[in-house]
C-alpha cells in the first residue's frame, strides 16, 4: 500500500522571512490538515512535502544545498537527498518534511508557470507560456499554469484558453491559490481545465512580506502512491506525471478580509 503524502505545491521561502518561523508554521500546517482529515492518531507517518516556486530574486535551494553553514542552526538541520535536488528538513532531532527545487518564471504574457520538483531555470519574460510549459516538460519538469487575481481576464484570458485547447494541455497542471478568496467562485477556465481532465494543484503562494510565513502549508492537496525517501523529487514526479493519480485539496483560501488585507500589501509595494 501506498504512502499518503500531503503537499504544499507553491512555496516561497523569501530572503526576509524568519526560517525558525517559516518551518514551524509550514509543517504545523500541514500536520493540522492531516490531523482534521485523516485522525489525530496518523500524522506522525504521513510524508509532508514543499514545492518551491522560486522566483528569479530568490535563491534558497542552492544556498542551502552549497553552503553547509546554513544547514545547521536554531534546532534545525537540512540535509540534501540523494536525488539532488531535495533538502530533508529535521527540526529538534525528528525528521518532518521534504523542500523539493522548483521555479517560478513570468513569461512574455506576464503569466506565471511554476517548474516543480525540477532544477531547470529559465529567465523572466523571455518565453510565451506555451513554449515555457514545453520546455519544461522536455526538461523533466512539472509544468504548473498558476492563477493569479486579475491575470485570467481579457486577453491573457485569451491566451489560457488556448493552452488548455493545445499540445502542453495532456502534461500540464493549473494552480490554485489562498487569494482566491472563498467569495470567488472558481474561474470558468478552471473549470474548463478540469473538463478537460487537467488536474488542480494548491499551493499557500505566501507574499515577500515580513509575517507571511505563516501561510505555508495552510492549503494544498494529498495524494497515495509509492515513495522513495532516498529520491522525494523522483517520487513526485513519477506520481503527478500518471494519469490514475488523484491530487485532493486540504486546508483553506483567504476569507474577503484578508484577501484584501494581502492584496492591499501587493499593491502599496508595487507602488512604492
Amino acid at each position: 500500500m501506498g504512502k499518503i503524502i500531503l503537499i504544499d505545491s507553491h512555496v516561497h521561502l523569501y530572503p526576509n522571512y524568519d526560517m525558525f518561523d517559516a518551518f514551524q508554521y509550514g509543517f504545523q500546517n500541514m500536520k493540522n490538515a492531516a490531523r482534521k482529515l485523516f485522525g489525530s492518531n496518523n500524522a506522525d507517518n504521513f510524508i509532508y512535502i514543499w514545492l518551491l516556486a522560486e522566483r528569479a530574486d530568490c535563491g534558497f535551494f542552492n544556498n542551502a544545498l552549497n553552503d553547509s553553514s546554513l544547514r545547521n542552526n536554531d534546532g534545525i538541520r537540512i540535509e540534501p537527498a540523494s536525488d539532488g535536488n531535495t533538502l530533508v528538513v529535521t527540526v529538534s532531532g525528528q525528521k518532518t518534511f521534504y523542500i523539493v527545487a522548483g521555479r517560478q518564471i513570468v513569461t512574455k504574457e506576464r503569466l506565471e508557470v511554476l517548474s516543480l520538483a525540477s532544477n531547470l531555470n529559465f529567465e523572466d519574460g523571455q518565453r510565451t507560456a506555451d513554449d515555457l510549459i514545453m520546455h519544461i516538460i522536455d526538461g523533466g519538469g512539472i509544468p504548473v499554469l498558476n492563477w493569479a487575481p486579475g491575470k485570467w481576464f481579457f486577453h491573457r484570458g485569451k491566451i489560457v484558453q488556448q493552452i488548455l485547447e493545445g499540445r502542453s494541455s495532456a502534461h500540464l497542471f493549473i494552480g490554485d491559490t489562498p487569494l482566491r478568496n472563498t467569495l470567488w467562485p472558481e474561474p470558468h477556465l478552471m473549470k474548463e481545465a478540469t473538463r478537460r481532465g487537467i488536474r488542480i494543484l494548491a499551493g499557500s503562494d505566501p507574499l515577500p512580506f515580513d509575517g507571511e510565513e505563516k501561510y505555508i502549508g495552510s492549503y494544498g492537496f494529498h495524494l497515495t502512491g509509492e515513495f522513495d525517501s532516498d529520491k522525494p523529487g523522483d517520487s513526485i514526479r513519477t506520481l503527478l506525471r500518471d494519469p490514475e493519480t488523484r491530487a485532493s485539496l486540504f486546508g483553506k483560501r483567504n476569507n474577503l478580509f484578508a484577501f484584501f488585507l494581502r492584496q492591499s500589501r501587493i499593491m502599496t509595494a508595487k507602488y512604492r
